[in-house]
C-alpha cells in the first residue's frame, strides 16, 4: 500500500521530470510446503546457485559459488583476472542491472508435456505418467523441479556438483537451461571460468490455470554484473542458440530459446541408454516482452550524483577507492559473519525484510557472530523493561570512556554495573524539569527555524535570476539542533565548539583545526557508541578522536563558574559532586543523547512528506488566518495537525533504528552462548509489529520506552527528552510549512521556498 501510493504521487506530482509508464506488481514466487526457495509459474523452484563475493579464492575440489567482487561490483578484480580499475567516483562499488519481462505460457509448456507422455508412454497409468512427467520437466530444466540436480556426483549439498563424470549428457543434458546458463567448469578456447551474474526472478500475474484466458502470467528476471557484454550477453548468447558444451546452434535452450519460422523444435535427451524426444512446437514457451539494461551507482555515488541536478551547486569531491577488504577480515570467519548481517540487518534497503524474518520466527532469534536479534514488540520491551539482570547495558561503557567519558547511560540498575540507579533518575529528572515542556522547546525550534529560513531567502535575493532559496532539509535539522543545543548546554559557542560536520564528514582529521564541532562530531561519536557493531576503521577509530575533541570541550565548559552555566548544566553539575572529570562527563553524555536521533528523525520525516506530497497536503490544513491570540495558539494548532504525521512518518525509519544490550550472568542465553553476548534490539521492527497497537501510546517505544512508571513502555533507560524532541520537531515543522510557497526539486532532500 505505501509503495502503491508513492507511485500515485509521483505520477500526480507535476514538473518532478519523471513521468511513470507503466506499473507492474510483482511477488516472490509461490512456495510449496517445506521448500524454503519459491517456484515460477512452470513450476520450477528458482534461485538456485547464487554467487557470492569473496578475494583471494582457495583452490577446491568441489563447486563451490564464491567469485571474485569484480564479477558483480566495479572496482575490483574479477574471476577472468582483470585488475580493477583506477578509482572511479561514480563508478567504483556499482553495478549493471539487466531487467527483463519474459512472459511464460504455461498452457503451452503444459501441452507439450502431455503431448510427449502420450507419444512415450500411450498405455501408462496415472502413477507412470506422473513421474514421466517429472522426468520431462527436469531434463528440460536440468534440475529436478524443487531443484535437486540430475548428476549422481557426490557433493556437500544440492548446488555441490559439476559435471565431469556426465561429458555425453546422459544424466543432466547438454542443451538443458541450467547446463547452458553454467556449464560448471572452465570455457574453451581460453579456459576462463563461466561468467556468474547475481540474479533475481519475482512473479507477475495471476496464478496459472488450467485454461488460457486467466491473464497473462510470468517473471520479471533481473541480473546485476559487472560488464553485461563480459557477463549476461554471453549468458543469453549460449541460451540463444551458442554454447559452451559444444552443440549445434540449432539446439538451443528448450524454455528461452526461439524457434525458427515453421520449424518445430525437437527436444532430444538420454534416459535410461534410450533417446527420448519431446516436440516443442512451433510456438515459444517463453515470450520477452521488454528488456532494460541500467547502471546502479553505489550509495556514495548516488549522493554524490544528487549534487548534480543544479550547475551552481558545489560538485561533489572525488570519493575515494572502494576499500578493499583487509587479510585479517577476509582470512576471519567471525569478522566475515558479522558483515554478511551487517548488511542484512542494518543496510536501508533490506533490513526490513530481514527484520520481519526475525518477528515472523517468534521474536527473537541468534544470528551467529552478531548476536541475538530482538524484533517483536514483546520481546523488545522484555528487553528494554530489565534492570541489568538479565540484558545489561554496561557494554556501552568501555566506549563512551573511549569518547565522552563514563557517565551512568552506560550502566544497569543492578548487578556488577550497577551505577545507573545512583545518578540516572537525578539526572533526568533535572533533564525534564528544564527540557520537558513541549510548548517552550517547540517555540525555540520555531524561532531558531524562521531565523534561519529568512537567512536564506534573503542571501538568494543576491543572486541574479534566483528562483528562490534552496533548502536542504537535513542542513535546517542540524543548524536548528545544534542552536538548541547551544541554548540548553552553553556548545557550541563558537569557541570551545564550533557548528558544523556530519556524522559521515570524511574531512581529514590530521589537517583541520582541532576544535570539535556540532552537531557533526557528537553524531559521529554516537553512531560508535550505540550502533550495535560498529566497523572498526573508519566508525570506531573516527569516534576516538573526535571523542578527545569533545571531551577536552567540556572540560572547558564546566572549568567556567556555575553563574556562567546554563540552568540545565548547573543543575548536572551539582549532581556530579564537584568532580571536574565527572561534571564533564555526565554533561556530555546527556547532550550526546539529543542532536543524532532528534536530528535523524527529523530529517527523515520532512524527506518523507517530500516524497508521499504529504508535506503539501499539511501546508494547506496549516494555512489557516493568524488570529490576535495566534501565538498562544499556534502550538496547540501545530500539535494537532502535525503531530500524528510525524510520528506516522518517524515509525517508517526510527532513529536509532536498534539498540543493543548484552546477556548477563542470570540470562538463560548465557549458558548457551556466554556471558556478555550481544543482544541487537531492533525498536523499529517492533514498531512494524501490529501487537504494539494494543499499547496505549505505542510511539514511546522509538524513544526506548517511557520514564513513567505506571506505563506499560516504562524502561529504565527510556529517554527523558521526548517532549524536548518532540516540541524541537514540531516547532521546526510548523516553520518550514510557515515559510512560504515550497517547491520541490528533482532531490527530496532539498526544496525551493519562494516568497
Amino acid at each position: 500500500a505505501v509503495l502503491e501510493a508513492r507511485i500515485a504521487a509521483l505520477a500526480a506530482a507535476p514538473d518532478t521530470g519523471v513521468e511513470v509508464l507503466s506499473v507492474e506488481p510483482m511477488r516472490h514466487h509461490a512456495r510449496l510446503p517445506g521448500e524454503t526457495l519459491g517456484r515460477d509459474h512452470f513450476g520450477y523452484v528458482d534461485g538456485l546457485s547464487q554467487p557470492s563475493l569473496e578475494e583471494r579464492q582457495a583452490p577446491s575440489e568441489h563447486w563451490r559459488d564464491k567469485v571474485e567482487p569484480g564479477e558483480i561490483l566495479l572496482g575490483y578484480a574479477n574471476n577472468r583476472g582483470d585488475e580493477p580499475h583506477a578509482g572511479d567516483a561514480l563508478l567504483d562499488n556499482g553495478s549493471f542491472l539487466v531487467v527483463r519481462k519474459l512472459r511464460q505460457h504455461t498452457e503451452l509448456f503444459e501441452e507439450r508435456l502431455k503431448l510427449a507422455i502420450k507419444q512415450i508412454l500411450p498405455k501408462g497409468d496415472k502413477a507412470a505418467r506422473a513421474r514421466l512427467h517429472e522426468l520431462l520437466m527436469a531434463k528440460l530444466m536440468g534440475r529436478h523441479a524443487n531443484g535437486k540436480p540430475l548428476t549422481t556426483q557426490a557433493g556437500l549439498n544440492d548446488n555441490d556438483f559439476t559435471y565431469r563424470d556426465d561429458r555425453d549428457g546422459a544424466q543432466c543434458p547438454l542443451q538443458s537451461h541450467v547446463r547452458r546458463a553454467n556449464p560448471r567448469e572452465p570455457v574453451p578456447p581460453l579456459m576462463t571460468p563461466p561468467p556468474r551474474i547475481a540474479r533475481r526472478g519475482m512473479s507477475y500475474g495471476p496464478r496459472p490455470a488450467a485454461k488460457e484466458g486467466d491473464g497473462a502470467h510470468g517473471l520479471i528476471f533481473m541480473a546485476y554484473n559487472a560488464s553485461i557484454a563480459e557477463q549476461f550477453e554471453v549468458i543469453q548468447n549460449w541460451v540463444a542458440g551458442g554454447s559452451p558444451t559444444g552443440l549445434p546452434s540449432s539446439q538451443h535452450d528448450p524454455l528461452l530459446g526461439v524457434p525458427a519460422p515453421g520449424r518445430s523444435r525437437i527436444y532430444r535427451f538420454m534416459h535410461e541408454g534410450q533417446v527420448l524426444r519431446i516436440d516443442l512446437g512451433e510456438t515459444p514457451l517463453v515470450s520477452l516482452e521488454w528488456g532494460v539494461y541500467a547502471f546502479a551507482p553505489s550509495l556514495a555515488a548516488l549522493r554524490a550524483i544528487a549534487t548534480l541536478w543544479d550547475e551552481a551547486a558545489p560538485q561533489p569531491a572525488p570519493l575515494a577507492p572502494p576499500a578493499r577488504p583487509s587479510a585479517a577480515a577476509g582470512g576471519c570467519p567471525l569478522e566475515r559473519e558479522q558483515a554478511a548481517a551487517r548488511l542484512k540487518f542494518e543496510d536501508e534497503s533490506v533490513r526490513a525484510l530481514h527484520w520481519a524474518a526475525v518477528r515472523e520466527a517468534g521474536g527473537m532469534r541468534h544470528e551467529g557472530a552478531y548476536g541475538w536479534l530482538v524484533g517483536s514488540a514483546e520481546k523488545v520491551m522484555m528487553v528494554l523493561k530489565d534492570d541489568g539482570r538479565h540484558y545489561s547495558a554496561a557494554g556501552y561503557g568501555p566506549r563512551m570512556a573511549e569518547t565522552v567519558g563514563t557517565f551512568y547511560l552506560g550502566q544497569d540498575d543492578v548487578g556488577p554495573y550497577d551505577g545507573h540507579a545512583e545518578l540516572g533518575q537525578a539526572v533526568n529528572d533535572a533533564v525534564e524539569k528544564h527540557l520537558g515542556d513541549e510548548r517552550s522547546a517547540y517555540a525555540l525550534a520555531r524561532d531558531t527555524a524562521i531565523a534561519y529560513l529568512d537567512k536564506l531567502h534573503a542571501a538568494s535575493q543576491l543572486l541574479p535570476k534566483a528562483q528562490g532559496a534552496s533548502v536542504d532539509l537535513l542542513e535546517l535539522a542540524r543548524y536548528v539542533m545544534a542552536a538548541l543545543c547551544g541554548a540548553w548546554f552553553g556548545l557550541p559557542d563558537g569557541k570551545l565548539m564550533r557548528y558544523g560536520g556530519r556524522a559521515d564528514d570524511l574531512r581529514n582529521l590530521d589537517d583541520d583545526d582541532g576544535i570539535a564541532h556540532c552537531p557533526g562530531d557528537l553524531m559521529a561519536i554516537s553512531r560508535y557508541v550505540f550502533g550495535p557493531h560498529p566497523q572498526e576503521d573508519p566508525v570506531a577509530t573516527r569516534a576516538r578522536v573526535l571523542g578527545e575533541r569533545v571531551k577536552h570541550a567540556f572540560a572547558a565548559l564546566v572549568a567556567r563558574p556555575l553563574d556562567q552555566q546554563t540552568p540545565l548544566v548547573r543543575d548536572i553539575m551539582q549532581l556530579a559532586d564537584g568532580a571536574p572529570s565527572r561534571q564533564a562527563a555526565l554533561v556530555a553524555g546527556v547532550m550526546l543523547g539529543f542532536p543524532a536521533p532528534t536530528i535523524g528523525s527529523l530529517a527523515a520525516v520532512l524527506v518523507n512528506w517530500s516524497i508521499t506530497r504529504e508535506l503539501w497536503r499539511l501546508q494547506q490544513s496549516l494555512a489557516v488566518p493568524a488570529a490576535a491570540d495566534f501565538p498562544r495558539a499556534e502550538f496547540t494548532l501545530a500539535n494537532d495537525i502535525l503531530r500524528q504525521p510525524l510520528l506516522t512518518a518517524m515509525a517508517a525509519a526510527p532513529a536509532p533504528y536498534a539498540v543493543w544490550r548484552r546477556t548477563a550472568p542470570a540470562n538463560p542465553l548465557s549458558a548457551q552462548d556466554g556471558v556478555g553476548c550481544p543482544v541487537v534490539v531492533g525498536l523499529a521492527s517492533a514498531m512494524r509489529d501490529p501487537a504494539l497497537h494494543a499499547y496505549d501510546e505505542p510511539e514511546y517505544l522509538m524513544f526506548g520506552g517511557t520514564r513513567q512508571r505506571q506505563h506499560p513502555l516504562y524502561a529504565p533507560h527510556a529517554c527523558p527528552g521526548y517532549g524536548m524532541a518532540m516540541g524541537a520537531m514540531l516547532g521546526v515543522a510548523a516553520a518550514l510549512l510557515r515559510a512560504g510557497e515550497l517547491c520541490d526539486t528533482p532531490d527530496p532532500r532539498v526544496l525551493t521556498l519562494k516568497r
